[in-house]
């Protein structure tokens, strides 16, 4: 089931990818960075529903990409700016480039973070607790003949102090 889960989610991109480079082909970015969000939100739903296991860094590695052709699908719809004279002359927009940057930029640190998420989690302590319990340590006073003092006690001052 779990493989064949994962070819959905692979289908899933291809065809976000496909209708990607249409919409690219076409010359209607601003319909290319809605179908590339679009693609990434579908792709994590799926995989927030249907994965049991995480793996953080193909998700990172997808996010990367969207990152890098959707900085490239703004650019060439915000950025550059076809003049009539000369023929085949661009202009570039500083404002253009910035929102490409900009979404470069924001993609990649969310790829980044997950990427590294598995040292940002805090790790399992079960193991830690149940090593500290197998292993018997040796008492601190030389008498075994004592126990802890409750919250109670103390409170009341109900309790006997061990001298060595």
């Amino acid at each position: 089931m779990q493989k064949y889960n994962e070819i959905i989610k692979k289908i899933v991109l291809l065809i976000g990818l496909i209708f990607f480079l249409n919409s690219i082909y076409l010359d209607r970015f601003d319909v290319s960075v809605v179908i590339i969000f679009s693609t990434i939100i579908s792709w994590l739903t799926l995989g927030y529903f249907w994965d049991i296991t995480r793996n953080f860094k193909e998700v990172s590695n997808i996010i990367f990409f969207i990152g890098i052709i959707t900085s490239f699908a703004i650019f060439i719809n915000f950025g550059i700016e076809q003049t009539a004279f000369p023929i085949g002359g661009f202009l570039l927009q500083s404002d253009g480039i910035f929102k490409a940057f900009l979404v470069l930029f924001l993609l990649l640190i969310v790829g980044f973070l997950f990427r590294y998420l598995h040292e940002l989690e805090p790790r399992a302590r079960d193991e830690d607790i149940s090593d500290a319990i197998s292993q018997k340590e040796d008492p601190l006073f030389e008498s075994d003949d004592w126990e802890l003092v409750s919250e109670d006690e103390i409170m009341i001052d109900d309790y006997e102090i061990i001298k060595d």
